[in-house]
């Protein structure tokens, strides 16, 4: 056989650390290093080599092994807290120094470091420069990555890593100071104290909460268990102007992400319920947002059924350009005012989302809706002189269709935002028959849930497993000879 190199030789996640191959004729020998931990292949592709009248080889099964790499013994992470007494500053400085006990020497480029936290007020970027490493400022670097799903004190963490030219860790000694930092483009403070790998220390020490990986494989440190997800929104409001009968209805606002998971702008909408005082034109506008004003979109909606405190809203709404909106985050200021198109004053008191209060706070009566469903606040009830055709109830974004004179059967459903089970409950004003359906965001039928005859008003109580639903939109219906009623849900 003649023309047999380790170019013949085709490897995945590995290379041939042996050039000279020894051996000859049908049997070579010859090295494989891996690359990384995982499967390991070798084979030789058809006519590779020749024999002595220039026949080629037929291809080679692929040999593969698993491999995993040994784990050094003796590496540690210390930590000493950069800006001692400062943790609600604009910036982190976590200073870091890996240490070496063991007997042998470790490739730095085969290590990195975690430091997990929570970024408040976060927009999508982190700056994570390194500062000073005794070993090479620029053989060290820092990048952010952001957690698909949430753990105790971290909505993501700050990677460290190693340049291949840093060399190796020698055994008994230590990597001496690495100085990083992070901040946020705008430079809104931070809130370190709920940090998983936060803690006070003016000196290098041990932080068993930074942890040290190699090659992928955790080898110091604990790092954060995983926390239930949930998804909540709060909504501040303050009146600009209190007055009785003013010519503008002027609102600030804004909007806090208080769950542990992120959600999309675009997705989100937040309702002002008020009266319009018999004003044939209405003219909204946002004077300001430090989102940018023209990602915030304002529309009235008339009711067709005035409610208690309102025969309409204004909607607040967000651009798709925003983006995501993450947990621990708040959109800041939003400034929008309503005005009557011949600049009538409008009457404040009698408007339901109205508080009279120029300081920012929790404002129950400003809904806050994820694709249609509600998930913070209350909806104003309906008004007495309707009442009689009945309400949807504020546990849940929804519409209703009603045969007329008849009562509306109050579909209720929770928790909305809904995890691994989904409780629904209702009562027929009379004896009829119903059925009681899931269906998914585009109208598709995901599960018939129940059907059958129901005595006047006797409780209905049925109990959805949901935990094989994907995160999303659903739409609950319940259909009877009275109507139909829909809830919108939401799987987290």
């Amino acid at each position: 056989v003649t023309g047999f190199s380790a170019s013949s030789i085709t490897v995945t996640n590995g290379t041939v650390t042996v050039v000279s191959l020894s051996g000859s004729g049908s049997t070579y020998t010859f090295s494989v290093t891996p690359t990384n931990n995982g499967t390991v292949s070798v084979s030789v592709a058809a006519n590779a080599v020749r024999d002595a009248v220039g026949n080629g080889n037929t291809a080679s099964n692929a040999l593969s092994v698993q491999y995993t790499a040994p784990v050094a013994s003796g590496l540690s992470v210390l930590y000493q807290t950069g800006d001692l007494g400062q943790p609600t500053d604009n910036q982190l400085r976590p200073f870091l120094q890996l240490v070496n006990t063991g007997t042998t020497a470790v490739p730095y480029s085969g290590l990195t470091v975690r430091y997990w936290l929570t970024v408040e007020n976060f927009m999508g970027q982190l700056v994570t420069p390194i500062d000073y490493a005794k070993l090479g400022t620029s053989l060290v670097s820092a990048r952010y990555v952001q957690l698909a799903t949430p753990r105790q004190g971290a909505f993501g963490y700050i990677e460290y890593s190693f340049a291949a030219g840093a060399g190796n860790l020698a055994a008994g000694t230590d990597s001496g100071p690495i100085y990083g930092k992070a901040y946020k483009p705008d430079y809104s403070n931070f809130d370190e104290t709920d940090d998983w790998s936060y803690q006070t220390s003016s000196s290098f020490t041990t932080n068993s909460h930074v942890t040290l990986y190699q090659n992928g494989t955790l080898i110091a440190g604990t790092e954060p268990p995983a926390v239930t997800s949930t998804t909540a929104l709060q909504v501040y409001s303050a009146s600009r102007d209190a007055s009785a009968s003013p010519q503008y209805v002027s609102v600030q606002l804004q909007v806090r992400n208080s769950g542990n998971r992120p959600v999309n702008y675009s997705d989100l909408t937040v309702r002002y319920y008020f009266t319009r005082d018999g004003a044939t034109t209405l003219v909204p506008q946002v004077d300001y947002a430090k989102l940018g004003a023209s990602n915030i979109s304002v529309r009235y909606v008339a009711l067709a059924t005035p409610l208690n405190g309102a025969d309409g809203y204004l909607e607040i709404g967000f651009s798709a350009a925003l983006g995501v909106f993450y947990p621990s985050t708040s959109t800041d200021d939003i400034f929008f005012k309503i005005r009557q198109g011949n600049y009538a004053a409008f009457t404040q008191s009698n408007d339901y989302s109205f508080t009279g209060s120029t300081s920012l706070a929790v404002n129950n009566r400003l809904p806050a809706y994820l694709n249609g469903a509600l998930v913070f606040g209350t909806e104003p009830s309906q008004a007495a002189a309707s009442a009689a055709r009945g309400s949807q109830p504020a546990s849940a974004g929804g519409t209703t269709s009603v045969a007329a004179g008849s009562e509306l059967q109050a579909l209720t459903a929770s928790p909305n935002p809904f995890g691994e089970q989904l409780t629904l409950r209702f009562a027929l004003p009379t004896a009829q028959a119903y059925a009681l359906a899931v269906y998914d965001g585009q109208g598709r039928l995901v599960q018939q849930l129940a059907s059958g005859q129901a005595e006047a008003g006797q409780a209905q109580e049925v109990a959805v497993p949901t935990a094989t639903y994907a995160a999303g939109l659903y739409l609950v219906r319940l259909t009877t000879a009275s109507g139909v009623q829909t809830l919108k849900l939401i799987k987290q």
